[in-house]
């Protein structure tokens, strides 16, 4: 994508960027996540952990006072987008964390990879995955479903 088109993209509204980022085949970051989301509600009666799998909503975009409001609450940086307190089918881990990312495009901040070194190490699975297929796949093989 050029500038020109860029800036052309910047000037539609949320849902034409939202329909053209999906024909483009990269859907945002929300959809990936609410596609993810639908799996998870579909898979619940094969798996129970499922039923608890919650988003942190750390993506959402908010106002200044929102944001001021919501630290104040405890939200903070790098809290990964997806929480599944399941144990893993083999017992290894006792939790798994993914941060979510569109196919092409996204960085992991510095927060993400730092909170992702300390999830490992206090026993949970965490990691970094692009798209909604590479997310389910990865809670697929920690539940063996």
């Amino acid at each position: 994508m050029d500038g020109g088109e860029r800036r052309l993209m910047a000037k539609q509204s949320h849902a034409v960027r939202k329909h053209l980022a999906i024909a483009a085949g990269n859907p945002f970051e929300e959809d990936e996540q609410r596609w993810t989301f639908d799996w998870i509600r579909l898979n619940v009666p094969r798996c129970e952990a499922l039923k608890h799998a919650y988003s942190t909503l750390n993506g959402i975009r908010l106002r200044p006072s929102q944001l001021n409001n919501a630290k104040a609450q405890g939200h903070r940086e790098g809290v990964l987008d997806i929480v599944i307190p399941g144990r893993s089918y083999g017992g290894e881990f006792c939790g798994l964390y993914i941060e979510l990312k569109r196919l092409k495009g996204g960085k992991t901040s510095r927060e993400q990879l730092e909170e992702i070194a300390w999830l490992r190490s206090q026993g949970y699975c965490a990691d970094v995955r692009k798209g909604h297929d590479s997310a389910i796949a990865l809670i697929k093989e920690y539940f063996q479903i």
